[in-house]
C-alpha cells in the first residue's frame, strides 16, 4: 500500500524479504593417517531464491555464527565456505565431526528483514 505526497510515493506497509536457501549440508571424508585432520571442504551455499515481496531490492548478507570455517565474500546470493577437516580417528565406528552454522540474511531498502541458517556437517572417518 502507498500513499502519494507530491511525486514520490510512501509506502506504508512493507513486507519484509523472504530467504530462499539451499538445505543443510551433509560432508565426508577420510584422514590420510589415523592422527591427520581430514582435508579442508569447499562448499557452494546458495541463496540465489531470496526475494522481496514488495519487489523492493535486497542486500544478501552471509556470516559464520558457529563453528569453524571462513567465507570467500559475506555479501551476494552465493559464497562459498570452507571448513577445516576434523581430525580423523582409526577406531572401528567412531567418526569425528564438526558443525557448522552460516546465517543469511537479506535486507530489503526499508531496512526489513529475513533470516535463515543453513548447518552444515563433515564427519571424519577411516572407510574400513
Amino acid at each position: 500500500q502507498r500513499r502519494t505526497v507530491g511525486e514520490a510515493a510512501e509506502k506504508l506497509v512493507n513486507t519484509a524479504p523472504v530467504v530462499g536457501r539451499q538445505g543443510d549440508d551433509c560432508l565426508a571424508g577420510s584422514p590420510s593417517t589415523c592422527s591427520a585432520p581430514c582435508a579442508p571442504k569447499w562448499l557452494v551455499v546458495d541463496a540465489s531464491a531470496t526475494f522481496d515481496p514488495d519487489g523492493d531490492p535486497v542486500l544478501v548478507q552471509w556470516e559464520i555464527v558457529s563453528g569453524k570455517g571462513s567465507l570467500e565474500t559475506t555479501g551476494g546470493l552465493i559464497t562459498e565456505l570452507q571448513i577445516p577437516g576434523p581430525v580423523g580417528n582409526c577406531s572401528f565406528g567412531t567418526v569425528n565431526s564438526t558443525m557448522t552454522i552460516v546465517r543469511v540474511t537479506a535486507t530489503d531498502c526499508s531496512g526489513a528483514t529475513g533470516v535463515s541458517e543453513i548447518v552444515v556437517l563433515y564427519e571424519c572417518s577411516v572407510s574400513l
